[in-house]
């Protein structure tokens, strides 16, 4: 795990080659689906998984629900909890395309699992939510000697295939544009975690 801006992240990587071919298969074939194709932020293409019981995706699931629970477990939440996917959609950018700045509204986390991404094909960018004009004012003005959590205004993550981020829903963040003339494919799913109370007697 790692912290930034003062909230936790999950950064991992799958190492799953044959499930990785499987989800290329299946991203692709829905994105190349006329009634499922939507247009995303600026230029790239988006397909929902109309059924998260499909096997290959169950299977990703399993795998990343380890990786949620290493995450929540940070927290250090006193209450039992379970948590439910509430939606996932695969992500295609060709050359020119990115993603403006946007959070995640309604759920509690969100995460991006990178299929296949060359080298310059587009980092995921946060937003630092705690900026401040004293920062903006002290970055304007002096070059740091590296970036860490109280001087930047963002923090970069630079995607490897097979690479796995869950972050907080609600920070903000952004998508570069793909400037290799390989396609960048990500599959992305929002989680809401929900307590366990006990029964009344």
């Amino acid at each position: 795990m790692d912290t930034i801006f003062g909230t936790g992240i999950h950064k991992g990587s799958l190492n799953n080659r044959a499930l990785n071919k499987k989800l290329e298969k299946l991203g692709r074939k829905l994105i190349n689906s006329p009634h499922l194709k939507l247009k995303s932020n600026a230029g790239g293409l988006q397909a929902h998984a109309p059924d998260l019981e499909h096997p290959v995706l169950l299977e990703f699931l399993k795998i990343a629900t380890v990786s949620i629970q290493d995450l929540v477990r940070h927290y250090h939440i006193n209450e039992d909890y379970s948590f439910a996917f509430q939606d996932l959609w695969f992500n295609l950018n060709r050359k020119g395309d990115y993603n403006m700045q946007h959070s995640h509204g309604n759920t509690d986390f969100s995460a991006a699992y990178y299929i296949k991404c060359a080298p310059g094909s587009g980092d995921l960018v946060f937003s630092n939510p705690n900026q401040t004009r004293f920062l903006l004012n002290l970055s304007s003005c002096f070059n740091f000697k590296e970036a860490n959590a109280i001087n930047s205004n963002t923090y970069v993550l630079n995607p490897k295939p097979m690479d796995l981020c869950i972050f907080p829903a609600e920070l903000q963040h952004y998508v570069t544009r793909n400037n290799n003339n390989e396609d960048r494919l990500s599959l992305s799913f929002n989680v809401k975690i929900t307590p366990i109370y006990d029964k009344p007697y």
